[in-house]
């Protein structure tokens, strides 16, 4: 019979050390497995604050092999806000749509964050108030995004979900969600402060600490900057250990603002965090299987129907608490199937395109030119899959949404005559992307004389 529990590997960064435990989801629910406290590499934190990845990966592989973590395993990554973070806007005219439109969402990033909307991964979150709306952004630099998954891979592990400390913090606030606090976090010389209002991250920020009057230098200005934002009817110190200088510091620094303790622990913040059904960054893989995202909806499905069918031996009331949660992660990955065929599309075009390129040198001059023209030719929506040139004649193979387009494209190309379609076989691939095979006729240069280039002859390039 198959195993009907699931682990979860989740790996957090504090300072010079990693915090990693697990979390397994059996017929009771989600709760905390095996929890240890390594070190990193030493040299390998990144200004103090964010531990590069190989240096996470690098911490994390003699837990592995000790535990003995099967090969496979999804790993969450907790983290600081230092490398991306969360951003909330206020949209006072699209309450009523029922998506973020990305042109308006990446204007209004691009005052806030240093990345354009296509160079990160990102999540999105909105919440309705009065006339407005609220849209919380969960991003991360692409790159860096892509730097997790590539040494999580190489110890044979899989890159799951992106989260940062504030949601585990926001979803749960000390409060109850139903004021604005602020969230204070300090450890090995560097703080963070969570500003948390309506189970919402409203901003959050790092800052090197190596003392409590530096702790406390930093709280003062971060309450000067809230500005637009309401003032924090609390101030929350976290930590299971009791830290009387630090305290003593904070209540100087805003005196006439309530304090408060909170002692959960970051690994039992997640399990109620993940419970709950609550996701962070998913990053769409570089070169994703076409049923990536099918599994893991599957995955969910599945283990909604495990549970269900175990109801008569368990307790009610968690069964169908553990089925919301599935419902709830199934309901919010589901919309990620666009981003992932769009990814497999580009992907395809950018790989077959890097392939003919590197061919290009060790071709003959006229077979570059050619293949070339191909190129100039060639619209947003298609691509080459391959290209032989023999005799002046070339036959170009590919695909897209319009073959026509890329027909017209080459005969506008200087040197480019009878151009033909022939036959192609193949099935339709991403967003429904028709194969073509198309043969034309390539005249050589006159010698000592250059060709006009495509966009010299008013021919429409690829741009």
């Amino acid at each position: 019979m198959a195993s009907l529990t699931r682990t979860l590997l989740v790996v957090c960064p504090e300072g010079p050390a990693l915090r990693v435990f697990t979390c397994v989801a059996g017929l009771r629910g989600w709760s905390v497995g095996r929890e240890d406290m390594v070190s990193l590499p030493a040299g390998e934190v990144q200004s103090g604050a964010q531990p590069l990845p190989e240096a996470i990966a690098a911490a994390l592989r003699p837990v592995v092999l000790r535990w003995g973590v099967p090969p496979g395993t999804e790993v969450a990554v907790v983290l600081p806000p230092a490398a991306g973070g969360i951003v909330s806007i206020r949209d006072r005219s699209g309450r009523g749509r029922a998506r973020v439109d990305t042109a308006w969402l990446d204007a209004e990033l691009a005052g806030r964050i240093p990345f354009a909307l296509k160079d990160i991964e990102y999540e999105t979150r909105t919440s309705a108030s009065g006339s407005e709306r609220l849209i919380q952004v969960t991003w991360m630099p692409r790159t860096l995004a892509i730097e997790f998954r590539a040494a999580f891979a190489r110890l044979g592990l899989t890159l799951g979900e992106l989260v940062f400390r504030a949601q585990l913090y926001a979803l749960h606030g000390h409060g109850g969600g139903r004021r604005t606090e602020m969230l204070i976090e300090p450890w090995a010389g560097w703080t963070c402060f969570h500003l948390l209002a309506g189970r919402r991250v409203i901003r959050t920020s790092i800052a090197q600490t190596p003392a409590t009057r530096a702790l406390a230098d930093r709280l003062r200005l971060e309450l000067l900057s809230l500005e637009n934002h309401a003032a924090p009817s609390a101030l929350v110190l976290s930590g299971a250990k009791e830290q009387r200088e630090v305290e003593a510091e904070i209540r100087r620094a805003a005196p006439g603002i309530a304090f408060e303790r909170c002692s959960t622990s970051v690994s039992e913040l997640f399990v109620r965090f993940w419970r709950a059904g609550e996701s962070g960054i998913w990053p769409v893989p570089e070169n994703p299987p076409p049923l990536a995202m099918a599994r893991r909806l599957a995955f969910a499905m599945a283990g909604c129907g495990a549970v269900i069918a175990a109801a008569l031996a368990w307790d009610a009331s968690a069964i169908s608490d553990e089925a919301a949660a599935l419902q709830a992660r199934e309901a919010r990955l589901r919309p990620q199937y666009r981003a992932l065929r769009t990814k497999e599309q580009q992907i395809a075009a950018a790989t077959a395109t890097a392939d003919a390129l590197a061919r290009i040198e060790t071709a003959p001059v006229e077979t570059q030119a050619a293949l070339m023209a191909v190129f100039n030719a060639l619209p947003r929506t298609a691509w080459v899959t391959r290209f032989s040139f023999e005799g002046n004649t070339a036959t170009v193979a590919g695909r897209g949404s319009d073959t026509q387009a890329v027909i017209a494209g080459l005969k506008r190309q200087p040197g480019v005559s009878r151009v033909d379609i022939e036959p192609a076989t193949g099935s339709k691939g991403p967003d429904s992307a028709q194969a073509f095979r198309v043969v034309f006729h390539w005249t050589p240069a006159e010698p000592g004389r250059e060709r006009a280039p495509a966009h010299a002859a008013g021919a429409t390039g690829r741009r």
